[in-house]
Parts: structure tokens; sequence; C-alpha cells
């Protein structure tokens, strides 16, 4: 049971590892002078908005159409504090989203896109003024009711405004960002209760083999006799 168990979590592990070097790409953190000056400035283990919000089963993909670029911001405190590093960025690319308490927006549409996410409070400001349909026929019908701050995206990802369309499809950067986080937290938990196992096993076994050489002593004693 221990050996199975232990291969079962090097198996887990090595999953994770795999997932977690695709998201580090996939939200930028392997750009050598990005992170450098991060770390510098304390930021280095900051976390990427991507990694502080949840996403309804079937919407992930409409979101991180929407998104784009900001799931790479890295969360601050003080906005206008960690804009000083801003003149010390030589080159790369670098987004900040205030990760301090608030409500955001205080205006956010019925059935908008901001309802198919939870986590950080502030991303109603990013997507509170985006509608959502079922498909695009359904975002095309509604084209003539949007106002001109408004937009719809389908849940495969088509964004749709009053007078314009935008769709990505192949090789997009972020495409299944939600989907790996969410396997990456469910196997870190899977990976923590298998070593709390393993830990539980391995006390076991000790008591198992002290009780084992008792008996054996027990034996030799008898065969003395």
């Amino acid at each position: 049971q221990k050996d199975k168990l232990r291969g079962e979590i090097r198996a887990s592990g090595g999953r994770l590892a795999s997932l977690e070097a695709l998201q580090q790409a996939a939200l930028g953190q392997n750009e050598a002078a990005t992170r450098s000056l991060l770390d510098k400035h304390g930021l280095g283990s900051s976390k990427r908005l991507a990694q502080s919000l949840t996403v309804d089963g079937g919407w992930e993909r409409a979101v991180e159409t929407v998104l784009g670029e900001y799931l790479e911001a890295i969360l601050v405190d003080d906005l206008g504090e960690a804009t000083a590093l801003l003149g010390e960025l030589e080159k790369g690319h670098l987004s900040l989203f205030d990760g301090a308490e608030g409500s955001g927006v205080s205006h956010t549409l019925a059935s908008s896109l901001a309802e198919k996410v939870s986590g950080h409070p502030r991303i109603k400001s990013l997507l509170g003024s985006i509608k959502v349909s079922e498909n695009l026929d359904e975002a095309l019908s509604m084209r003539a009711d949007l106002a001109a701050n408004e937009s719809v995206i389908s849940r495969d990802g088509v964004w749709v405004g009053a007078n314009w369309l935008r769709v990505t499809r192949g090789e997009d950067t972020h495409a299944g960002v939600f989907e790996r986080e969410s396997e990456m937290r469910s196997l870190r938990d899977e990976v923590a209760q298998k070593q709390e196992q393993a830990t539980q096993l391995e006390s076991r076994l000790a008591e198992i083999r002290a009780d084992l050489e008792a008996q054996e002593k027990l034996r030799e004693e008898a065969q003395a006799k």
C-alpha cells in the first residue's frame, strides 16, 4: 500500500510540475528581465490575476478571450507605488492590477460575463459591461440593443460589439489557463492528502515491524525452551 501510494504521489507530482511549467509560460512568468525586476522589488512571488479567479465551467474560453494579457497582470497592493518600477523596465512587457480590497465598479449589467467569474472583486471593472450569449447567432441578434460601451461574447469566445467582432483560434498563449489552474489546485490537494496517507502508513508500518520483532523474540525464547 505504501509503495503504491508513493508511486501515485510521484505521478501526480510529475503531472503538476508539467502543468506549472505550461502555466508559467502562459502567464509570462518565464521572461528573465521582467522576473528579475519583480524579484528586485519584492513582487516575484505575487499572484497573477488568472490565479485569483475561478470561472464557471464552459465559460473559460470567453473569459480568456476578453482578459487576454490581463491574465498575466501582477496583483499589487498599491498601483501608484508599483508604477515606480516601470522606469527600470528596459524590455519585455508588464501588466499590473490593483489587488487591494475594493468593490470595483458600482454598475454591472445583468447577465454579464462578470457573473461567470468569482474571486477578485475588482474583476467586475473589466467584465461588467460585457453581456453573454450561448452562441454566435444569439450574440449577433443582441447587437442592436448594445450601448456604446457594451459588447457581448458567446460561450465559445466570439466577442461582438455594435460594429465589430473579435475571435481567437489556434495559437492563443492564454488558452486553457483556467482549466490548467483548476487541475493544478486539484492535484495539489490530491498530493497533500496522499502524502498524509503515506505518513500514516509509515507510522503503521513501523508499529507492525516493532510487533514483528517482539513476536520473533518470543519465538526464539520458545525455541530455546
